[in-house]
């Protein structure tokens, strides 16, 4: 497994800010994405500002609908680009089976395969383990 440090960023970043009026489709409709995000330990920086739509169903499924694609430029860090639409599974401090989500490390994309949260650190990983890397929230 080759595992890669980045340094430490704060999550903070005026480009990462969800937008708060967005509704869910479960069975809490006064809930938006930002609080379920935090209602699972995450941060709020971690979702994209072009949230137009987000479901969440039984047993943690969601799909996050965006505005259009969009890339990241975390400073001091690798680019994150979120696909129009993202899929997966929510559970306490983790996100899995991630479709949508992709970082460029050194010349390549490679798909994230699930986020969680390790103390105030955010842990992602490609499908195999095969990169992990850590930002600082």
């Amino acid at each position: 497994m080759l595992r890669l440090l980045l340094p430490l960023v704060s999550l903070s970043l005026g480009s990462l800010v969800i937008c708060n009026g967005l509704k869910l489709t479960n069975a809490d409709k006064d809930m938006n994405a930002y609080d379920v995000h935090e209602s699972y330990a995450f941060p709020s920086g971690l979702l994209p500002r072009t949230v137009k739509d987000y479901e969440l169903k039984d047993g943690g499924k969601f799909a996050l609908y965006l505005n259009g694609s969009s890339t990241v430029n975390i400073p001091d860090a690798y680019p994150v680009k979120y696909a129009s639409k993202i899929t997966g599974t929510i559970t306490p401090g983790t996100l899995k089976d991630l479709s949508g989500i992709t970082v460029k490390v050194f010349m390549f994309w490679w798909n994230i395969d699930s986020i969680s949260v390790s103390g105030k650190d955010l842990v992602f990983r490609v499908p195999g383990d095969r990169v992990v890397f850590h930002i600082q929230f």
